[in-house]
């Protein structure tokens, strides 16, 4: 039965026995129906956070259901502070944006991987739409790479680390940044872009509703981003470009096969010549004694 949460509710729901959870802030466009449409029955429970202004809004079945207006990580802040009891049940927390297309067997794919792999943050790869970083394209023949950066699109976090980063989601406004140091925080082989699994981005960069709200208020999210950075120690911003180019060398795991295992081992040889940029040695002569 689904739970309607308040803000004035204070009692946590019982469990449903599920490990996974998905949340998202969404919508009157929003694209979560592909998530719990189909087979197989899908094995996550779902908490939605409608902003919108229907008063009859069609949740579709999500196990939480919460009606509150306002930008998606200060609500997520609000869920944290207020369910903290409700999260403890769970394990892995996806936090997709309401325009991402998926399936419930990819989502649980990426639980999957995400838990197997003994990531603490990660993201599914981007199979089909615009984004801000073309490093996050899904790549062929490749089951994950570890990326300096997991973007505040359609993260996954290890429960706890959801609750420790948490405390960043209040920093800005439009929480342009916060990506940058929950990714620092985490051992690179700790965080990861999952290309086994492509999510599809249906909308459309620095024009969905969250940008409406940044512009009459006249909020500046890129100004944000450089001051919250700045605020946290600063990050490199060579690896920021290489990231929106799509030219970053990260190491990665392939997919089953020998061969691929192969190529795995040479791409990941080469990605570290490249972060080491050590110069070749240089033969010396040795006279006979």
């Amino acid at each position: 039965m689904p739970h309607h949460l308040t803000n004035s509710s204070s009692a946590s729901p019982a469990s449903t026995g599920r490990r996974w959870l998905v949340i998202s802030p969404v919508g009157d466009r929003s694209c979560h129906s592909s998530w719990i449409t189909g087979r197989p029955q899908r094995q996550f429970d779902l908490m939605l956070i409608y902003f919108g202004d229907q008063p009859h809004y069609d949740f579709g079945g999500a196990e939480h259901q919460l009606r509150r207006k306002g930008f998606k990580y200060h609500l997520l802040a609000s869920v944290v502070e207020e369910y903290r009891e409700l999260l403890a049940q769970y394990d892995t927390i996806w936090l997709p944006d309401d325009d991402i297309r998926t399936t419930p067997r990819e989502i649980h794919q990426l639980f999957e991987i995400f838990e197997r792999q003994l990531l603490l943050v990660a993201q599914p790869a981007i199979a089909s739409g615009v984004i801000s970083y073309q490093s996050l394209r899904q790549q062929r023949r490749t089951l994950l790479r570890y990326s300096p950066l997991v973007e505040v699109m359609c993260p996954i976090f290890a429960r706890d680390y959801f609750l420790q980063s948490s405390a960043l989601f209040r920093e800005n406004q439009s929480a342009w940044g916060i990506d940058w140091i929950w990714s620092n925080r985490c051992a690179a082989s700790q965080r990861a872009v999952i290309d086994a699994v492509g999510v599809h981005h249906t909308g459309v960069l620095m024009q969905g509703d969250l940008y409406q709200k940044l512009k009459a208020r006249g909020i500046n999210p890129t100004e944000e981003f450089h001051a919250l950075v700045e605020r946290h120690g600063g990050i490199d911003w060579s690896v920021h470009r290489q990231l929106i180019e799509g030219t970053l060398p990260m190491e990665r795991i392939a997919a089953a096969g020998p061969l691929l295992a192969l190529w795995q081992r040479l791409t990941n040889q080469r990605v570290t010549n490249q972060r080491l940029a050590l110069p070749r040695p240089q033969a010396t002569s040795q006279s006979a004694a």
